[in-house]
């Protein structure tokens, strides 16, 4: 047995050096829990986690502020379907866009109408490099490889990507 310690130490040496470090499956959907794997540095053993809410909560409400140009968190609210998120919950939500800059507020007394400070295409962008960063380990030929895997895409729809990728 001594002699098949180099080769053990090797193989797993190897084998943890495949593993990317602090890297994050794509979420999946499963009955309405959003499931995420995630390997963290020096960790053996992957992290499971789950989560309730929708993942793209924050660019929800900007699509409404968009579409209303300025509005107060209850009129926010009403352009949910059923159920409908709480109240607390947007306001939260609002304030974090609001320290991320994507939101502006005028103060009426102790109420605030918020409006959006960027552009849609803007705040897309900045939302698709944050996806490719999180998801794709900053690889936007990473992301073509998955799509191309996960949708099946013909060569024609490849090639018209890669044309306009190229015009870019």
């Amino acid at each position: 047995m001594q002699d098949t310690e180099n080769l053990q130490k090797t193989l797993y040496d190897e084998m943890v050096g495949r593993i990317k470090q602090k890297d994050e499956s794509v979420p999946y959907k499963d009955n309405g829990y959003f499931y995420i794997t995630r390997f963290e540095e020096g960790q053996e053993y992957p992290i499971y986690s789950r989560k309730k809410e929708t993942l793209e909560a924050e660019e929800e409400i900007m699509q409404i502020l968009w579409g209303l140009e300025r509005a107060l968190v209850k009129e926010i609210v009403e352009h949910y379907d059923e159920p409908k998120p709480a109240y607390n919950t947007i306001s939260t939500l609002i304030r974090i866009l609001e320290k991320k800059g994507f939101v502006g507020f005028e103060a009426f007394g102790k109420s605030h109408r918020y409006y959006p400070l960027v552009e849609k295409d803007e705040y897309s962008k900045k939302y698709l490099n944050r996806f490719v960063d999180k998801y794709f380990s900053g690889s936007y030929s990473e992301l073509v490889s998955f799509f191309t895997k996960e949708k099946e895409m013909s060569v024609q729809e490849l090639e018209k990507l890669l044309k306009e990728l190229k015009d870019k």
